[in-house]
């Protein structure tokens, strides 16, 4: 018997391995074994086994099997096996989400030391009158016999606590215990919930929970207006599906929302909830890690790479908020959207999966018109809650206002802030780019600052007074003068959400703001912190970018002001009008969550367009229709697939060559084909793009990646040609 086995690197390639006698009855596929590969012990995982095989040289043997810990289950096996065959993706670096650390390096979890006295301690405090220092730790550990003394404790004692206690422990006068201790105990305010349901929710709850009580496959599309109380429904869920001795998976789309969720669950199951993004220290990955392997986690928190974390008896799936493209990697490989694995996932595993939003994605909506999801909704807000009145705000009339102090802010929304704050209430701004100021430009040649890496504009940071790119992250200090023609006369153009926190402060200095954004909450719990200080009222401003925009429940909130609703309108992308609909319609949703009515204001310069006019009166049905014609009518997802593919090199003349062939190829094979064209974005780190669109029969969702492997071959993924690299995007997200 034989075994293909694969490792974690970026191979399509499987190597082959002579299964011992011994190990025969316990090799089977997901296994975790170790083998030599390069001369090195390493670890990999079995794939494929066989009988015979055609290779004729010298097979090493299967060395040992490695810890269970490390074995896939089936459910998830075969999910991973779908993300391969679908994304075109090595398995080798899917299984790396799977088991999340190199595969020979253990995580080490948070460890707490406690300190306490012993008997011959206590009875030798007293001979230590010559040693003042050691006698007075002795003391104090006797005095608080009954507590639990952390070593770090002692410092208030002794500054030097560390060198004494080894001497006491030397003595053995104390002694050291350890514990595991939870690394998300900051997230958690430690409040008892109780959950309740009003008469719609029992109703939606109802319906999913009897699906939930059998072992099946059950797609649910919860649909609830915004405030309407949709995370009380898939919690009281993820009660049931415990009751059942099932285990959860709650996605959200925002590392930012993840502490206030997990907060939520940590409340009804303690230390059963686990929380997973890719912030999280080694520590507290290995504490989530130790907790899944006893199968003492039961429910985990987390962004979309939680989807392939191995827990086990996986009765429910819940994707929040499934509309937000943060659910799509985008690099590196695999390219994979957690809302879709997700289901497959609930396929495979018969469970129970529940998509949530207010404002569903098209290809969600396509399915539940469909039948392909059971709909359950929400109609009203929950406790009594009114919808916020909402204005649009058209900023081309603005310019002719007399009240001409600021281009960036209206009247009416600097207004609106002031009421608002005087009322001793709060407001959230959104602006939806961060920085100071989007270009630095010449006065006389119009020339602009552009980074040397990509072929955008950098932008203009205040913090450091320096000018970065957004997507290399390149920095270099603030021009003096023109490098094109010398000039000295230089200006800076466009806002970002740093120059609006600077105008806010000049015309309302009553204001407390705070900013969230990339530069704000890059920093560890920088966005638990941030929301945190906003939730106890230390701040009446919160002014952010779209991470802002959805999940965040606050009762004081009663205004919400969007800068600029047209960011992002006019990408070359066809999902942009779907993407500032559902931005501006969730971000209006945060405003008067309780018995307060809210105010929205929109500022816009394109203020007959259909969906920012849509959005602004909350029109789904509207939005829907429009939309959907738009994609129909252009063969666009829900109607077709869509692959995007990706040719990057320094050498255009290169690029162009192989673009070419492969566009030749997919011709002959009759797809629809947009393209080639330049990328949006023509450079970026220092490489030359351009890109195709291939257009695939709904019907047949394999028919591109089966072309792609047995007509062109996975090695065009895996090596660059002629210093040119391909890169698939499946079912893309940005075409940017």
């Amino acid at each position: 018997m034989y075994a293909h086995i694969t490792f974690p690197v970026y191979s399509f390639q499987s190597f082959t391995y002579k299964i011992p006698k011994k190990l025969t009855n316990q090799i089977n596929t997901g296994v975790c074994v170790k083998v030599s590969f390069r001369n090195k012990t390493t670890l990999g995982y079995v794939v494929q086994l066989s009988q015979e095989v055609s290779y004729k040289g010298k097979i090493l043997p299967i060395d040992s099997i490695y810890l269970d810990d490390y074995c896939i289950e089936k459910e998830l096996w075969e999910t991973l096996i779908w993300t391969k065959n679908y994304y075109l993706a090595p398995l080798g670096q899917i299984i790396k989400l799977s088991i999340p650390t190199n595969f020979n390096k253990k995580f080490k979890s948070n460890i707490e030391k406690s300190v306490s006295i012993t008997k011959k301690g206590i009875s030798e405090i007293f001979n230590l009158n010559k040693m003042p220092a050691q006698k007075k730790i002795l003391v104090f550990l006797r005095e608080n016999y009954d507590k639990e003394i952390k070593i770090v404790d002692l410092s208030k004692i002794n500054t030097n606590y560390s060198s004494i206690c080894k001497i006491l422990i030397e003595k053995k006068l104390i002694e050291f215990s350890e514990k595991q201790i939870n690394p998300f105990k900051n997230y958690t305010s430690h409040s008892k919930v109780k959950i309740i349901l009003n008469d719609e929710q029992k109703k939606a709850y109802t319906k999913i929970a009897n699906k939930l009580n059998k072992k099946a496959f059950s797609p649910f599309y919860l649909k609830g207006v915004t405030g309407s109380g949709k995370t009380e429904v898939y919690l009281k869920l993820a009660v049931q599906a415990l009751k059942k001795n099932k285990s959860v998976i709650i996605l959200v789309p925002e590392i930012a929302l993840t502490p206030a969720v997990f907060n939520k669950f940590f409340n009804v199951f303690g230390n059963k909830v686990g929380l997973w993004h890719s912030r999280l220290t080694n520590s507290e990955k290995g504490w989530v890690w130790q907790k899944l392997v006893k199968k003492e986690i039961k429910v985990i928190v987390g962004a979309r790479s939680a989807i392939y974390l191995p827990i086990s008896n996986l009765g429910l799936i819940v994707i929040d908020e499934e509309q937000e493209s943060s659910y799509k990697q985008e690099n590196p490989s695999p390219r994979y959207n957690a809302r879709d694995v997700a289901l497959v996932r609930a396929k495979l595993s018969k469970s129970t999966v529940v998509l949530t939003s207010a404002t569903p994605s098209l290809e969600s909506y396509y399915n539940y018109i469909n039948n392909k999801f059971d709909l359950v909704q929400l109609k009203e807000r929950y406790g009594g809650s009114v919808y916020p009145d909402i204005k649009l705000i058209n900023m081309k009339l603005h310019k002719k206002d007399e009240f001409q102090f600021n281009r960036h802010i209206s009247k009416q929304i600097i207004n609106d802030l002031k009421n608002c704050i005087s009322n001793n209430e709060q407001a959230i701004l959104l602006h939806n780019r961060r920085g100071y100021a989007n270009i630095q430009m010449c006065k006389k040649c119009e020339w602009i600052f552009e980074c040397k890496h990509c072929s955008t504009s950098l932008k203009y940071h205040k913090v450091g007074n320096m000018m970065l790119c957004h997507h290399c992250n390149y920095k270099t200090m603030l021009s003096q003068k023109c490098l094109n023609c010398g000039c000295e006369e230089l200006i800076i153009l466009g806002y970002g959400t740093q120059k609006i926190e600077d105008e806010i402060i000049q015309f309302i200095p009553e204001a407390k703001i705070v900013r969230m954004d990339m530069d704000t909450s890059k920093y560890k719990g920088g966005h638990f912190h941030i929301l945190d200080k906003f939730k106890n009222q230390d701040f009446n401003i919160l002014l952010g970018t779209q991470m802002i925009a959805k999940g965040l429940d606050f009762e004081n909130v009663t205004f919400v002001g969007i800068i600029n609703a047209d960011v992002g309108l006019f990408l070359p992308d066809f999902r942009a009008g779907e993407k500032i609909f559902q931005l501006i319609y969730q971000v209006a949703g945060r405003a008067g969550r309780r018995k307060k009515r809210g105010l929205v204001s929109i500022q816009t310069y394109n203020a007959d367009d259909v969906f920012i006019r849509a959005a602004s009166n909350l029109d789904l049905d509207k939005f829907y229709k429009i939309a959907l014609k738009q994609r129909k009518e252009l063969f666009y997802p829900p109607f077709n697939r869509v692959t995007r593919i990706l040719f990057k090199g320094k050498n255009k003349k290169n690029i162009l060559q192989l673009v070419n062939i492969i566009f030749n190829k997919i011709k002959l094979h009759k797809f629809n084909i947009i393209g080639p064209s330049i990328a949006p974005i023509e450079k970026l780190n220092g490489l030359w793009r351009y890109h195709l669109l291939v257009k695939i029969d709904q019907q047949k969702p394999y028919s591109f990646q089966n072309f792609f492997v047995n007509k062109l071959g996975l090695k065009f993924l895996e090596k660059s040609h002629n210093g040119v690299r391909i890169s698939l995007d499946i079912d893309p997200i940005t075409m940017l």
